[in-house]
């Protein structure tokens, strides 16, 4: 192509996938990245190394949500008695998701009021997410990633006098 030509046909994923032999599905050759030296010190000249023959869309994709401005749910809609309940998010996250981001707003009248995160099902006190007031009647916020199992988490609040849930993002 000359310059300043359009190059954004060539970038899209079926095009870069077309590029490849099986549809973008081949093997990934690493021998030709691993020096003689190395590669002598292992069976097949180094590609024992690393199998990656198979794989296909390894890891998770963060999916950030286009417009989070209002609180998903607020303290009128979670229940609020200190004992541990399913949050549904799989209205809003897509099908698969393993992991949410959100962000949660508390208030206390007290110190020690406290609202925490778990994935659904764990019951260790070691497992989860916690957001606690060191102040009273001073809102605060925090940032969470808390596991989804089918979409649903776990939280539980203590006390608290206001609270928000805002879903940012999520991981597939």
């Amino acid at each position: 192509m000359a310059d300043n030509e359009d190059y954004s046909a060539d970038f899209t994923p079926d095009a870069h996938a077309a590029s490849h032999k099986s549809g973008g599905s081949d093997e990934l050759n690493i021998s030709g990245l691993i020096s003689a030296d190395h590669a002598s010190r292992h069976e097949r000249g180094g590609d024992d190394e690393v199998d990656v023959s198979g794989l296909t869309g390894v890891g998770h994709r963060y999916v950030h949500r286009a417009d989070a401005s209002g609180a998903d749910w607020t303290h009128s809609t979670l229940t609020d008695d200190g004992a541990w309940h399913e949050l549904d998010f799989s209205s809003i996250v897509d099908a698969g998701a393993v992991l949410v981001h959100i962000t949660v707003e508390i208030l206390g009248d007290s110190t020690n009021k406290k609202m925490q995160w778990r994935k659904k099902g764990y019951t260790g006190d070691k497992t989860e997410n916690r957001l606690e007031t060191q102040v009273a009647n001073v809102n605060i916020w925090g940032e969470h990633d808390v596991p989804l199992v089918g979409g649903v988490a776990e939280y539980t609040l203590n006390s608290v006098v206001t609270s928000n849930v805002r879903v940012l993002g999520w991981w597939v």
